[in-house]
């Protein structure tokens, strides 16, 4: 069999060795050749060019500043070695410059954007891969759950309670009933985001909210704080996936706080934009999982699915709004939705 060739990819060691011989180079080119000699040194000023193109395209904004950097460095010298007085031969190299910084930040920038928009590209690609195969798997696994679960029913419910093996068919269902959970999840992920929306008072909503949560309140301080000096305006939203959200939330938050620690629901608005704060007591979460809070499956949790607060994600964004996660001075985290007013 012929093997395929390899594909060598240069390292950015290599790139940056390259670039900085490159630019040495041409700066070199002018100080060696004769200042009479302006057509050489109009060439060099155009090549130039090429290091902090090959820079940006490779390194971004910060690769072209720093080209920038070594340019001016270089050629900032030769510029006033030679200075004729601000003559028409000194305005074309100061120009020159100024049009050299112009396009290197432009052009970095540029590059950053693209890089950037690649890189949400493939995410977005990579989310919908996988949500159609949560979808497949879900639905797959949906059905025989649902015949298991009720099957172990009919059994259990012909036992007296004193039979041994009433107790092991209520842990048969209990497991059901935690994967029917989590099948539940994968498909309430993997589905299109469909909103009903409509007016809502957000202070009423919110309490409605927190009186799901009026068994636990004896163990936990759970409160909600209205800033007095901001009237919350009615908000545009669809109530019953955005409570899914907040319980989800303030659960979460409760299970992370010692008991006797305090649960706190905040909320505050500009002109634009509605805040709630969820603010635990808990331990807090470690910089280097911040960022992986809102993958899918991803969990601290022993017992948890990881899909609450990609769900809880996608359900705001899909409202315009923003979710994140702060921590606090002290100890916890502070998980904070931002809503458009509209």
């Amino acid at each position: 069999m012929n093997k395929k060739p390899k594909i060598k990819v240069q390292s950015p060691r290599k790139k940056v060795l390259f670039i900085v011989a490159l630019m040495f180079t041409i700066s070199t080119l002018h100080y060696l050749t004769f200042q009479q000699l302006l057509h050489f040194h109009a060439v060099y000023r155009v090549l130039i060019f090429v290091p902090m193109i090959l820079s940006g395209f490779w390194f971004g904004l910060t690769g072209a500043l720093f080209i920038l950097g070594g340019y001016l460095v270089f050629y900032l010298p030769y510029i006033f070695a030679y200075w004729e007085g601000f003559s028409v031969l000194d305005l074309e190299k100061i120009l020159s410059v100024i049009l050299f910084s112009i396009t290197a930040v432009i052009f970095g920038s540029m590059s950053d954007r693209e890089r950037r928009r690649q890189i949400q590209l493939q995410e977005i690609k990579a989310m919908a891969y996988l949500g159609n195969a949560i979808s497949m798997a879900a639905h797959e696994i949906k059905t025989p759950l649902v015949s298991i679960g009720g099957f172990t029913r009919i059994v259990r419910n012909q036992l007296q309670c004193s039979d041994p093996n009433y107790e092991k068919l209520n842990i048969v269902l209990n497991e059901t009933k935690r994967l029917e959970n989590l099948v539940n999840e994968m498909l309430d992920y993997s589905r299109k985001m469909e909103l009903n929306r409509k007016l809502c008072d957000l202070h009423g909503f919110l309490q409605k909210c927190l009186g799901y949560f009026q068994h636990v309140e004896k163990e936990y301080y759970i409160r909600l704080n209205i800033n007095p000096e901001n009237r919350l305006p009615a908000v545009q939203l669809d109530d019953q996936k955005m409570k899914q959200v907040m319980i989800n939330i303030i659960n979460n938050a409760i299970e992370a706080s010692p008991i006797g620690e305090s649960v706190i629901i905040a909320t505050d608005c500009n002109s634009s934009r509605v805040f709630i704060d969820v603010i635990d007591s808990g331990e807090g979460i470690s910089p280097d999982c911040l960022d992986s809070v809102f993958q899918p499956f991803f969990t601290t949790k022993k017992k948890g699915t990881g899909l609450g607060l990609p769900i809880a994600k996608k359900i705001i964004e899909a409202h315009g709004g923003q979710i994140n996660i702060l921590g606090n001075s002290g100890k916890g985290v502070t998980v904070r939705i931002a809503l458009t007013i509209t």
